[in-house]
């Protein structure tokens, strides 16, 4: 569970964004995997023939607006295989979601 706070204590009770940026991921189960977060920002991630997901998130904070204080992915790709490199090789899924609200994702 990561759900970061503005001042940083367990008593907050205001979110706080954390970013995480300018991320690779090639070749894992998963290429980003985020679950039970609240204010996290995943931006300009790159997740390229992964076997499982291009990325997961699951149990999202459903609380929250995504631009000032939920869960938010932007400018970000997922590619499933490269051909001619993994003609074999696959991706099952691009972006996987739990069964709640709570996340968005946008370009």
């Amino acid at each position: 569970t990561y759900r970061p706070k503005l001042d940083g204590t367990c008593d907050s009770t205001t979110p706080a964004v954390s970013l995480f940026s300018d991320f690779l991921s090639w070749h894992n189960m998963r290429g980003a995997e985020s679950t039970e977060t609240g204010a996290v920002h995943w931006r300009n991630f790159s997740m390229i023939s992964n076997q499982l997901a291009g990325m997961e998130v699951t149990v999202p904070s459903i609380w929250h607006t995504a631009d000032t204080d939920g869960g938010l992915v932007y400018d970000s790709y997922v590619a499933s295989r490269i051909p001619g490199i993994e003609d074999n090789f696959c991706c099952v899924t691009g972006i996987k979601t739990g069964h709640n609200l709570g996340s968005t994702f946008r370009n």
